[in-house]
């Protein structure tokens, strides 16, 4: 009964949003404010408490998974967002500003607490499947503000973050610009990553350094 006054309340809604697609989906509490030409789809999705702001011309968002609690915030033009089937997001914030910049969240992607930001002029953040991210992760792959010389050159452009599938980003973790993280890495409580993390390593502190690597972790908890 539950599902069905759930679904019916997504369809009321979405009467009033013309540019929310959806299949299979649930859409509640949500406030949005998407201009005409860009788009929204939601696919095998539960999204709540959800505050959606997407303006300029031609940007893309597709959602599979669930989202629960947070923003999306989309400004510019043609950018695009896809977060993948089998996602669990909570209290996650994404950012995207800027022209053809985009953020793809592979499938099975788990959050905490997440705030993502990709600025710039064709920047992106890519995750691959199957990722952990922890409590009060921040994934940015700009600096947000401009720093220029005297000459008004830009000295700190933005860059892509890529990480692979499999990652476990720990507790208060911060993922820098131009970083990469290979497959199966654990990256340690309140650490920096500010440089390329090489597979199936673990990498702790601030300067970020490696103490294990060959290793693998498993979502479970630890029973021993």
């Amino acid at each position: 009964m539950k599902n069905i006054i759930k679904k019916l309340l997504t369809s009321i809604i979405l009467l009033f949003v013309g540019n929310i697609k959806t299949e299979k989906s649930i859409f509640l509490l949500c406030k949005s404010r998407i201009a005409t030409t860009n788009t929204l789809k939601l696919i095998k999705a539960y999204v709540s408490r959800l505050n959606i702001h997407i303006e300029g011309h031609d940007n893309k968002a597709s959602i599979s998974g669930l989202w629960r609690r947070g923003e999306l915030v989309i400004i510019g033009n043609n950018n695009n967002l896809t977060i993948e089937e089998g996602c669990y997001l909570t209290n996650t914030r994404i950012t995207i500003r800027g022209n053809n910049c985009s953020i793809a969240i592979g499938k099975d992607v788990t959050s905490g607490s997440l705030y993502m930001a990709c600025m710039g002029q064709g920047n992106y953040i890519t995750i691959g499947d199957d990722c952990m991210l922890s409590e009060n992760v921040n994934i940015w792959s700009t600096d947000s503000h401009g720093i220029y010389d005297m000459k008004d050159n830009l000295l700190n452009p933005s860059k892509p973050v890529k990480i692979g599938s499999h990652v476990w980003l720990g507790k208060g973790s911060s993922v820098l610009k131009g970083a990469t993280i290979g497959d199966g890495a654990i990256v340690g409580m309140d650490t920096i990553v500010n440089k390329d993390i090489i597979a199936n390593t673990l990498v702790v502190g601030t300067p970020m350094r490696t103490v294990k690597e060959n290793i693998l972790w498993k979502r479970g908890f630890i029973d021993k």
